[in-house]
């Protein structure tokens, strides 16, 4: 490691601080200086060092020095972390390889002249060339046989093969005896996604504290594997797993799916499409659609009521009407929703701010704008009317 970072790149100077002599390669760089091997040995005397307390080479003209080694442990000087790969050694401490690239000067990719500090020495047609990372990257990508980002090989309109799967024949899993491509090295596709999703369950079976709730994740994860593949049921079931642990936190068992819907909402039905399709053909749970309507539209006006501050005149004035709303029948949710709709959409259009923006004017230039809430407005206006005494009236169309 020590090689590599005394090496200087082609093109800057390479002079030893001491004799001024030309160096291919510095054997010791000390706070940005470096020295050739005949000052190193002259230079750099065996004495203790002051922080790991063995002999080791310091340079005699600086007492504050410490070894490479105390030297290289020091936290990064850019993120304080300590026991990270040293990628560069600077006057004031090291650098980690995250945070070198932030102290090289930008130099011009070999390819596409782009200048960057993250330079890759890729080899094209036998030449060794510095390039850019997007340049380095262009020749791999996913092998159309094996399923592995890989450099590619072989490439027409049906297939991109890596090196392996282009010039080795087809082998067999040896877990399962199937034909696999021989980019798979180890084991095929199916047999690695059964092993992943075999793992991740354990895992995630720990989590819950019932035995019946580990249970029926296993069995869910059973079904998705069943119905869509292992690959499918190793990745979906991660996204489920919160949604099982306060399941299980809160009832210990599946409930119903009343209470489900009323806990979460019912956008997790939406949310969640594959648990629920499968906590319906299991028995656990009965869908009840007008149920799961009624608290979206719950829902849906809370929300809408919520997008008003209460303070001020326009929230005062859609919770007044919600309230008149609900007063006497008993009504639909939607019902409510859709007469609260056209009120709040007013509203927010003339600003709400005051109850002096009210006006007639400002009526007829919102419904000049949105013609078609015409009708579902008319019952605001009169409430406005009714209670408040506004001079308000939705004027008919027509001559």
């Amino acid at each position: 490691m020590l090689n590599a970072i005394n090496e200087i790149p082609e093109g800057s100077g390479k002079t030893c601080a001491a004799c001024n002599k030309s160096v291919r390669k510095f054997t010791r760089v000390h706070k940005d200086k470096g020295y050739c091997a005949a000052c190193y040995k002259r230079l750099f005397i065996r004495e203790v060092c002051p922080r790991c307390r063995n002999y080791k080479r310091l340079l005699k003209t600086d007492r504050s020095s410490i070894c490479t080694d105390c030297f290289s442990s020091l936290p990064c000087i850019r993120c304080k972390r300590e026991g990270r790969k040293v990628g560069l050694l600077t006057a004031t401490g090291p650098v980690c390889n995250s945070c070198a690239p932030h102290f090289r000067k930008p130099e011009q990719c070999a390819t596409c002249d782009a200048y960057t500090a993250r330079l890759s020495i890729v080899e094209r047609n036998g030449k060794k060339l510095r390039v850019c990372q997007s340049c380095a990257n262009q020749n791999f990508r996913t092998c159309s046989s094996c399923r592995r980002h890989r450099k590619i090989e072989f490439e027409d309109d049906r297939a991109r093969l890596c090196k392996r799967c282009h010039s080795l024949p087809p082998g067999k899993c040896p877990r399962c005896g199937e034909a696999m491509p021989a980019g798979r090295l180890k084991e095929c596709a199916t047999c690695y996604w059964r092993g992943l999703l075999q793992r991740r369950l354990e895992i995630f079976k720990a989590g819950l504290k019932s035995p019946k709730h580990r249970s029926d994740l296993e069995e869910f994860a059973g079904w998705i594997a069943e119905k869509s593949g292992p690959a499918s049921a190793a990745i979906k079931l991660r996204k489920y797993l919160a949604l099982f642990i306060e399941i299980g936190e809160k009832w210990g068992d599946i409930p119903s799916y009343e209470d489900l819907i009323t806990h979460f909402g019912p956008s997790v039905v939406q949310k969640n499409l594959v648990l629920f399709r499968w906590l319906r053909q299991s028995g656990r749970v009965t869908e009840n659609k007008e149920f799961r309507t009624r608290e979206t539209e719950k829902q849906l006006v809370s929300r809408l009521l919520g997008s008003f501050v209460d303070q001020s005149d326009a929230g005062a004035l859609i919770h007044t009407y919600h309230g008149h709303l609900l007063e006497g029948r008993p009504k639909q949710p939607r019902s409510i929703r859709l007469a609260l709709s056209p009120a709040a959409a007013f509203l927010k259009f003339i600003g709400g701010k005051s109850r002096e923006t009210l006006t007639q004017q400002n009526l007829d230039k919102f419904l000049l704008e949105k013609p078609g809430q015409r009708a579902a407005l008319t019952g605001f206006v009169n409430f406005l009317r009714r209670e408040f005494k506004y001079d308000l009236s939705i004027k008919k169309l027509g001559p």
